[in-house]
């Protein structure tokens, strides 16, 4: 009889605990990601509130509603890759390893869109945010060995 307590006591399953490295980036990335959706979506609010901006920024040289459609689908987006990354980040901190493919998804599409972005001639600083989006993937990707 004691051979077979010993035999379940064996098999039952260990409470795995999520690694501090992996608890810490998650926690980094709901904060990044968030403060990349607001940014857009106050971007779109203040462009879509005072038409004086676009005058400002682009003269009449562009359609003011053109501009504004593609700061809304530059805003859904921005949305869909931040969703994305926080649903991956929220389930590798809950220590499941599935949630590795949605962040790197959602990640790797926002550095190549920075990447894109800066080689037409956007801002050199979104070199930075490219090198930290990989470095994010390259951390959580370092820990899922100890992950579910």
């Amino acid at each position: 009889m004691s051979d077979f307590s010993e035999i379940l006591e064996m098999e039952e399953p260990k409470n795995q605990k999520t690694p501090e490295m992996v608890r810490v980036l998650a926690i980094l990335s709901y904060i990044g990601n968030g403060f990349w959706i607001l940014a857009f979506l106050a971007i779109v609010m203040v462009i879509s509130s005072d038409a004086s901006i676009f005058d400002e920024l682009l003269g009449n040289r562009v359609d003011r509603n053109a501009v504004a459609t593609i700061f809304t689908v530059a805003l859904g987006i921005a949305f869909i890759l931040g969703a994305l990354c926080i649903y991956g980040a929220y389930k590798m901190y809950r220590g499941f390893k599935s949630g590795f493919i949605f962040y790197a998804i959602g990640n790797s599409l926002w550095a190549l869109l920075l990447l894109i972005g800066t080689i037409n001639g956007g801002q050199n600083s979104n070199y930075l945010v490219l090198l930290i989006s990989i470095g994010f993937i390259v951390g959580f990707g370092s820990q899922l060995k100890n992950l579910r």
